[in-house]
């Protein structure tokens, strides 16, 4: 979107809220989990589900051959803190500020870098994804 002359920011600002947002990143980080789930080898023994609600969730990894539903200790956890969206990748947060970029996009802005949802969650999903 590249905002024109008659770009109602207010509008867009308001509709750039973290609850709103937080939604929206958990059913494209279930999307994410679905699509790494699909695309496995033969030789592929990790599957990836997402658990939780509506103010934090996580993404667990789950490998075969391990006891019944045991679970790697490796996750990474989503969650809202204030106003902020946090991703927790072991020791390391990712915490994204949500505000409106110069086109007018909704962006995450972290560590004074402004990323796209999709690079909000490869930056917190590809170690757990393939690694």
């Amino acid at each position: 979107m590249c905002a024109g002359v008659d770009f109602n920011w207010v509008l867009a600002r308001f509709n750039c809220s973290v609850v709103r947002e937080f939604v929206e990143l958990k059913r494209l980080v279930e999307s994410d989990v679905a699509t790494r789930n699909a695309r496995k080898s033969t030789n592929d023994q990790v599957t990836f589900e997402v658990s939780g609600g509506s103010e934090s969730f996580a993404v667990f990894r789950y490998r075969q051959g391990l006891s019944s539903n045991a679970y790697e200790p490796r996750s990474v956890e989503f969650a809202i803190k204030d106003q902020t969206i946090c991703a927790k990748v072991g020791s390391r947060t990712i915490a994204g500020n949500l505000t409106l970029n110069k086109d007018g996009n909704c962006v995450f802005r972290v560590n004074g870098e402004e990323l796209n949802s999709w690079q909000f969650r490869m930056s917190a999903l590809e170690e757990l994804f393939f690694d």
